[in-house]
């Protein structure tokens, strides 16, 4: 049976009609470029079409001849895809499609070389008689991106472009569209043959993170003590406590003489240069303590900079980095009513022990290896 890219690689061609975060590996393709309205009759878009598709299935079809591609295996050929961009436009203005610059692109097996590509282009002018010369080799890595399917006709789709904007925001990112980051598109419907109303494309855009996870640097572990108070709940109505309750003994046991000992570990977030937030873990007989081989773990962000993703990534990536290090697990604890119990447990805490106000929460990180 022949391979099919969109049945092996459905989370690339096949997303839900809602938006998803993805990283897009490299990847070779048969290209074209061009610029102008790609529903002009006879325009230069339709030109490139046909130039990828004689090129594609004459590498297909090279089994039937006598040039061997080496490592060749029996595939359809992939959807046609496109990347799309306006000078001077943030973004697509989809009124201006006389503006439009583009790469026409289907994905090549991993196995065509440029070798192959040039073979192919001058057999298919030797048999078509027709000039091959725009097409060529193209790789592109796209990375990390928002993607989602969209349904429906083309002029449709910033609405679906929004979704996607502010499901990427409210997680964190930022749009990332540049003079190499394109808005690209994936044509799985044939639009002289489906109805408008039913096209299928996947829209995908790329992103970046709005911070930077890294490990704490030492003049900046003094930035704990303000981390320690932002991480103190403060119910709904409740008045703060004054900032000098971080230097009683239960709560200094989480920041004094921190990076003195081999098992205190720290990340920040930074955004422009700042640090936002921290989560950090040592061995300590604090309130979330449950055996002395087990370190405790902290988190905590400025107020400003919560419910954005950041406290969600740096949990995931102390995890990532503790279960690298060998801990076999990790505990907190938290109070009940805190917002962040529901973060914890659909990152795999479990509950071990509870009192009327607390829960201690375990991590398993042998449980939880890839």
């Amino acid at each position: 049976m022949a391979f099919d890219y969109k049945k092996e690689y459905k989370e690339f061609y096949l997303p839900p009609a809602k938006p998803s975060i993805v990283t897009i590996p490299a990847m070779n393709f048969v290209a074209v470029r061009g610029s102008g309205n790609p529903n002009d009759e006879d325009g230069e878009y339709k030109q490139a079409i046909g130039l990828l598709y004689g090129i594609a299935f004459t590498i297909k079809m090279s089994k039937m001849g006598s040039h061997r591609i080496d490592g060749y295996f029996d595939y359809v050929v992939p959807p046609l895809e496109g990347f799309w961009w306006q000078e001077g436009v943030t973004g697509v203005d989809y009124a201006r499609k006389d503006l439009f610059q583009w790469i026409s692109v289907i994905r090549l097996p991993d196995f065509v070389t440029k070798a192959d590509l040039e073979w192919a282009v001058a057999e298919a002018t030797r048999k078509k008689k027709t000039n091959f010369s725009k097409v060529e080799f193209l790789t592109y890595n796209e990375g990390l991106c928002v993607q989602c399917m969209h349904i429906g006709p083309y002029d449709d789709e910033p609405a679906t472009v929004e979704l996607m904007h502010r499901y990427a925001e409210e997680r964190g990112y930022t749009l990332d569209i540049n003079d190499h980051r394109f808005h690209h598109e994936l044509y799985l419907s044939d639009a002289r043959k489906v109805k408008a109303t039913k096209l299928k494309t996947v829209i995908r855009h790329p992103i970046k993170r709005k911070y930077l996870v890294r490990e704490i640097q030492k003049q900046e572990i003094p930035l704990l003590n303000d981390f320690l108070y932002e991480a103190i709940f403060i119910p709904e109505g409740v008045t703060p406590p004054p900032k000098s309750i971080i230097n009683s003994e239960e709560l200094q046991v989480y920041v004094r003489d921190f990076g003195t000992n081999p098992d205190d570990k720290c990340l920040v977030a930074e955004v422009r240069g700042k640090v936002v937030g921290a989560v950090w873990s040592r061995i300590m007989n604090d309130y979330g303590h449950i055996a002395e081989d087990t370190p405790s773990l902290a988190i905590s962000l400025y107020k400003d900079y919560r419910n954005k993703g950041i406290g969600t990534e740096l949990l995931h990536q102390m995890l990532l980095r503790l279960q690298q290090e060998g801990y076999e697990k990790v505990s907190l604890s938290v109070q009940k009513e805190n917002y962040a119990t529901k973060m914890y447990l659909k990152a795999g805490f479990t509950i071990v022990k509870e009192n009327a106000e607390e829960y201690i929460m375990v991590y398993n990180l042998n449980t939880h290896k890839k």
